[in-house]
């Protein structure tokens, strides 16, 4: 009866550790499109009266790249990075919307936001499954 509900743990954690991937690739891919649009000016809602405030986001556009690219590796250190680079995100975006909406702001910062958390359960998830073997 423990090896089955040992296996049990061990098999959610595979398919959340699966889950957590594939919504980091599709999070990649939507900020690596938010960085072209940015850079290239294109299909963006968000439009910046400086250059400064354009390059500050592209940049922590860039590094929310790179935070899901770590947490391939390092599942925790990614998804702490992920999260914590969608907040200035959030602001910038927020700020450069001519009604400052919230929900707006939100969205655009959410694939960071999603990605970092499942990968933070995932972390999470992957101690206790060893814990348990």
């Amino acid at each position: 009866m423990n090896t089955r509900v040992q296996s049990h743990k061990n098999d959610d954690h595979q398919e959340l550790h699966f889950f957590a991937r594939m919504i980091g690739v599709l999070a990649l891919i939507t900020v690596a499109l938010y960085a072209r649009a940015l850079l290239v000016g294109g299909f963006l809602e968000v439009s910046f009266h400086g250059e400064l405030n354009s390059s500050i986001l592209v940049g922590l556009l860039l590094l929310g790249v790179v935070s899901l690219l770590i947490a391939w590796r390092w599942p925790k250190l990614g998804g702490v990075m992920a999260i914590l680079l969608s907040i200035p995100i959030a602001w910038f975006v927020g700020q450069a919307l001519e009604e400052g909406s919230l929900f707006a702001a939100v969205i655009y910062s959410s694939p960071l936001l999603i990605a970092g958390l499942l990968f933070l359960l995932d972390a999470r998830q992957g101690k206790a499954a060893k814990k348990a073997i």
